[in-house]
């Protein structure tokens, strides 16, 4: 999960709309794709080893990704209104939003058809609320009785280091999912995601106390 394995992002091999394949199938598929490096030489982005942890989790607990985050992670930290299937978010109280993409042929917004990401498991089937997303960035802030102290530490060490070309003019460090640099004289760490309809972007600042989270369609 430290983006190190040698291979780069093979996005396309896995992160499609609503795609009939399982988490077991994105892993076996691992065999056909080349290494662009060595392993432990180089980060380079490549989310497909979360595919690969989800099967993981799937194989020997022998339970849906989904159902064993909820009682391992989530529920123990307040995360009430976080789902990782389309059906169950649909089936909450709120309504699940929509995204909108330009058409410059008709000058006009188009809604874009809502997306199960259920197969891509813990690359980014994620549904779920700025309430929960702040209560996640309070988590990762704060130690907490729920969990040990070891976990707010390897979240935040960082395992690689990028070269000033790979993700801009500033070298930055990478933790276990996370982004992180020195900025205005405090420690950041930081993270973006999208799909076709939506984006987000967190950002927080541990010695600070201060987190922001934006989400946008």
């Amino acid at each position: 999960v430290s983006h190190r394995t040698g291979m780069p992002r093979h996005d396309l091999s896995f992160i499609t709309a609503n795609d009939s394949r399982s988490t077991r199938d994105t892993v076996r598929n691992l065999r056909n794709l080349p290494l662009r490096s060595e392993p432990s030489t180089l980060l380079q982005y490549c989310t497909l080893m979360y595919p690969v942890l989800t099967h993981v989790v799937e194989t020997l607990p022998g339970q849906w990704f989904g159902d064993y985050i909820q009682e391992a992670l989530l529920q123990p930290i307040g995360l009430t209104s976080t789902v990782f299937d389309l059906e169950a978010a649909r089936a909450m109280p709120n309504p699940v939003a929509v995204g909108y993409l330009w058409d410059n042929d008709n000058h006009e917004f188009r809604e874009v058809p809502q997306s199960n990401m259920r197969h891509s498991g813990g690359a980014g089937a994620i549904i779920s609320t700025i309430d929960d997303y702040a209560t996640w960035v309070k988590f990762l802030m704060n130690e907490s009785e729920v969990f040990s102290k070891k976990i707010h530490h390897d979240i935040r060490k960082v395992r690689m280091v990028t070269t000033a070309t790979e993700f801009g003019a500033t070298p930055l460090g990478y933790s276990l999912g996370w982004f992180k640099l020195n900025l205005y004289n405090t420690t950041a760490y930081y993270h973006s995601g999208a799909t076709p309809a939506f984006g987000a972007e967190v950002i927080w600042f541990p010695e600070e106390k201060l987190g922001i989270v934006g989400f946008a369609n």
